[in-house]
């Protein structure tokens, strides 16, 4: 038997747990943050790393969560409490004037968390140098278990699309984490115009198949009678 579920550890950030239950009746706990030996990675691809990521046009199939109740967002980007989650909720929504302002200059990290135990997040969109174009961040890193870093184009006001691969999707299942880096002169604090989550039904993405999958690969062998 087996079970996932997303933890928030003593860190801040949210951890991917998978429990299997072994024929002997031992339990075994699997944490899924940085890709571990037993962690079965996307194929590599002849043309490189970039031709293992989903195509953009990805987001067509997706359902944005966003505005859904299930959907909240937390983490040091509000201000430890200085911020309430339905406040920065709409703040990053890409209907508001406003945007999310980050309480220090080194960055912030943002985590979107999403109730419904059915979905999956499968991308994200983000908006950012459309209030203040000089407050772009650095970069953007995903988190936990993917780690992918994105550079940010500085000064400059657009949307990024980031479909995520097969791999995140287990590992992020419904708690990711977006860790903004400080702005390219490190003289302001970081601003976030907009963000946008996006999941799909588990069964449209073989959640449970490539979990599975992912217990057989790191079950321990069985012990010689």
């Amino acid at each position: 038997g087996l079970a996932s579920a997303p933890l928030l550890a003593g860190d801040g950030h949210w951890r991917q747990v998978v429990w299997i239950l072994g024929a002997d009746g031992a339990l075994h706990t699997l944490e899924l943050t940085q890709p571990a030996p037993c962690t079965p990675l996307p194929a590599p691809a002849p043309s490189g790393a970039a031709a293992q990521l989903p195509p953009v046009t990805a987001f067509e199939t997706m359902a944005c969560v966003t505005p859904s109740p299930e959907l909240t967002f937390g983490g040091d980007a509000l201000g430890g409490g200085a911020l309430s989650a339905d406040t920065a909720k709409a703040r990053l929504s890409s209907t508001s004037d406003e945007a999310l302002i980050a309480p220090r200059r080194d960055g912030l990290a943002l985590h979107v968390y999403n109730a419904s135990a059915s979905q999956v997040f499968t991308g994200v969109r983000f908006l950012v140098g459309a209030a203040q174009p000089h407050h772009v961040p650095t970069s953007l890193t995903l988190g936990p278990g993917s780690r992918r870093t994105l550079t940010l184009a500085e000064g400059v006001a657009r949307w990024y699309d980031v479909a995520l691969t097969p791999h995140e999707q287990l590992c992020l299942g419904r708690a990711l984490t977006l860790d903004f880096g400080p702005t390219h002169g490190r003289a302001h604090a970081p601003v976030v115009d907009a963000v946008e989550a996006y999941c799909l039904p588990k069964d449209r993405v073989q959640w449970h198949s490539r979990l599975r999958a992912l217990a057989a690969e790191c079950a321990p062998p069985p012990e010689a009678p």
